[in-house]
């Protein structure tokens, strides 16, 4: 999905799956988690969900996670439905969907998702590609219900679409969203996602006219919406760089340069909006699209957030805490970067 229109400087999938990938490998994703335990990846036998009758409206987009190996049931067999999914579970969902592969690291980010849980490298890797915000700077909240405005924002974001949304024009925002009765109800910070969301036909409304921002979104309802993105094995090249295995639709090689917090002219808040983390990287808009995301060497994953006056064509500047390393240590290096499907 979103593609760019290729030019020389982009190398093409299969010269890249020759050259840069150390071994393709078919990537063993984890499922959503219902609950504190790591979900279990194995497949269930027989009927897949116990509580998941084939008449169930959210059936087949479902069992089509499962088979994809994003979603499986709990100890019980059960996938709960009806039940509100969590920010940690939709976070674990969208990135397993999109094969964006979490890893194991911890930054220990915020004071309530503690290294040792489950959900910590989907919290963090989600946090880093500005997926998703903390609900303060200090906590997360990751057992808080997600509504539904809240479910198609991170899903746009997830796409790299963010910027592409937020640079719809507001009639065009109103005329996408006209056919709902509750269209007031919308935050203004989510009509975008939702008015992109519409048109890719990934969100749709209820049979009475409304679309109920503000409601709870159910598991059901974002294995619905996840469905409509998941990223099939068969949909991308697969690299291993840094011990991860990364999913992509383009790749080249960049100078790097790296910016921190103090620098003159340097804020907190990106082009885009983004509050500034690592991960929020700086690049020439006629080369990276803003928005889209990320895997750079020997940083890890980012979205492209940012600009510069400095950063023009085959350039990326990547944020770091270390206002010594920026301003004297990382000078300019070359760095091989792949952008997610």
């Amino acid at each position: 999905m979103n593609g760019q229109t290729s030019n020389r400087r982009w190398i093409t999938r299969l010269a890249l799956a020759a050259l840069l990938t150390v071994g393709l490998c078919a990537q063993a994703i984890a499922s959503s988690a219902p609950a504190q335990n790591p979900p279990s990846a194995t497949t269930p036998q027989g009927p897949v969900f116990a509580d998941l009758a084939p008449g169930h409206w959210a059936h087949a987009d479902v069992i089509r996670l499962q088979e994809a190996g994003v979603v499986s049931g709990d100890q019980s067999g059960n996938f709960r439905p009806s039940d509100p999914i969590s920010r940690a579970e939709l976070l674990k969902m969208v990135l397993a969907a999109r094969r964006i592969d979490a890893g194991t690291a911890c930054a220990g980010t915020f004071a309530d998702v503690p290294c040792s849980a489950w959900f910590a490298p989907y919290v963090e890797t989600a946090y880093r590609m500005a997926i998703t915000d903390g609900q303060s700077a200090e906590h997360f909240a990751p057992h808080a219900a997600v509504t539904r405005q809240e479910l198609f924002t991170v899903i746009v974001r997830v796409l790299g679409r963010r910027w592409e949304a937020s640079n719809l024009g507001w009639t065009e925002i109103r005329s996408r969203v006209s056919a709902f009765s509750d269209r007031s109800a919308m935050a203004d910070w989510a009509q975008p996602a939702i008015a992109l969301a519409v048109t890719e036909s990934i969100a749709t409304g209820y049979s009475d006219g409304t679309f109920r921002p503000r409601a709870v979104a159910t598991r059901a309802e974002a294995a619905a919406a996840v469905s409509r993105i998941l990223l099939l094995a068969d949909q991308a090249a697969l690299v291993e760089v840094d011990g991860r295995n990364v999913a992509f639709a383009e790749a080249m090689a960049l100078t790097a340069s790296a910016y921190a917090t103090g620098e003159p002219g340097v804020g907190t808040v990106t082009y885009t909006g983004v509050i500034v983390r690592p991960g929020t990287v700086a690049v020439d808009p006629r080369v990276i699209p803003l928005g889209r995301l990320l895997y750079v060497e020997d940083y890890g994953y980012a979205v492209a957030a940012d600009i510069g006056g400095a950063i023009k064509g085959e350039r990326i500047d990547l944020f770091t805490h270390n206002y010594e390393d920026a301003l004297y240590g990382f000078g300019m290096q070359s760095r091989r970067v792949w952008v997610l499907p």
